[in-house]
């Protein structure tokens, strides 16, 4: 989710645009590395809305995320389970979401695409995966395994009380989605010319 510090004088994602408008390449936002998923997450935010912010990025996430509520950087694309307690605790101010729909942990807050950016899109997403060649009997014994776990409501309930949303899918349907989701990331970092650190 796209958050600022309160000092930052945006409410809305329009807001944050139109500042970033009047003041190009002045906002800043803080990553826990190049390439990162929060990295990631800004480049078509910057392409989308036609501004440019400016990445300053941290040897992990706790670094990032201290900046960010120090003042030292204006925003962030963190993590909802990071997000969360500085939100409810008035350390930082929601703008919107990054993914497609809203989040039922915080239902007031819109997404990107509902806030002037639409067909944005930036997920998070954890799989179980493992190394080629694994026997389809294994694969699907691993997978039935997991989506059992994560069908039980004690673990949907905790996850999403972390703003983790269960969207639990078999082998097949995560391979869709590898396959996905390697093009659609590798066009951003080649149009943002990202480099790992």
């Amino acid at each position: 989710m796209l958050v600022v510090n309160p000092r930052v004088p945006a409410r809305t994602v329009a807001d944050l645009i139109a500042l970033a408008r009047k003041r190009p390449g002045v906002l800043n936002y803080s990553t826990s590395g190049a390439g990162t998923s929060v990295h990631l997450s800004a480049e078509p935010f910057n392409t989308m809305a036609d501004v440019k912010t400016v990445h300053v990025p941290f040897k992990g996430a706790a670094e990032a995320l201290s900046a960010l509520l120090s003042g030292e950087t204006d925003m962030q694309f963190a993590s909802v389970s990071s997000a969360i307690p500085m939100i409810k605790a008035g350390r930082l101010r929601p703008l919107g979401v990054t993914a497609p729909a809203r989040i039922p942990t915080l239902p007031d807050v819109p997404t990107l695409a509902e806030s002037g950016l639409p067909g944005y899109s930036a997920v998070a997403w954890y799989g179980v995966v493992g190394p080629a060649g694994i026997p389809a009997p294994v694969v699907a014994a691993l997978s039935r395994a997991v989506l059992d776990v994560l069908a039980q409501p004690e673990v949907i309930r905790r996850l999403a009380a972390s703003g983790v949303d269960v969207n639990a899918a078999g082998s097949e349907e995560f391979r869709k989605l590898i396959e996905a989701e390697i093009p659609k990331w590798a066009a951003v970092v080649k149009a943002a010319g990202v480099r790992a650190d």
